[in-house]
């Protein structure tokens, strides 16, 4: 699964509700796409969740793991329909296995799991709450595992005398991810029609 997110925006940066967001393609042929292959994963028309006011999301299921797909957002505000697109590639983000030897877990040792999955899931959480794209933590970047490696080293509890530090250089991960355009939702600033008399 691959959580796709659209904020729409007013002319001052505001998160600002559509009239409609649905999945389709300026063409009429699809919402999502496999480049790869050309077929459509997710028909034209497909209605999306209102996550809050002016964030949209989809979540893509039945996906293949490295493979690129292009999302067809169609936003109607004021009169005005808008189309909006974005390419997006599936991986896999940090797993368990990947977070323990960071934290000098043996990874045959399974008795920290469930501590360390949280961690996993809290870090993502403070990331996305930060503004990076859902897609950007699934896809298995390296910038953005080492940030989670570093947010599960800072709270994991095994180095006290590190965490001020871990919890800085995490920090600092987190403001570079933010500030990298590539890594934040797609966004589309609504458009009115104005009519004169």
């Amino acid at each position: 699964m691959a959580l796709q997110t659209l904020n729409c925006t007013n002319h001052r940066g505001e998160l600002t509700s559509a009239t409609s967001v649905i999945l389709a393609s300026s063409d009429g042929s699809y919402g999502v796409i496999n480049l790869a292959t050309g077929a459509v994963v997710v028909p034209v028309n497909t209605p999306v969740a209102n996550y809050v006011t002016g964030v949209y999301q989809y979540d893509v299921s039945a996906l293949i793991t490295g493979t690129q797909y292009q999302i067809s957002w169609q936003i109607t505000h004021g009169g005005t329909t808008q189309y909006a697109t974005n390419i997006f590639t599936v991986g896999t983000g940090p797993q368990l296995n990947d977070i323990k030897p960071y934290l000098r877990l043996d990874p045959s040792n399974t008795s920290f799991d469930p501590e360390v999955q949280d961690l996993i899931n809290a870090a993502q959480a403070d990331l996305v709450k930060a503004g990076v794209a859902q897609d950007v933590l699934d896809s298995g970047d390296p910038l953005v595992r080492r940030a989670i490696s570093t947010y599960c080293k800072a709270n994991f509890g095994y180095d006290p005398d590190n965490q001020p530090f871990m919890t800085e250089s995490y920090t600092k991960m987190k403001i570079a991810l933010m500030n990298i355009t590539d890594y934040q939702p797609l966004t589309v600033e609504l458009r009115h029609c104005r009519y004169e008399i």
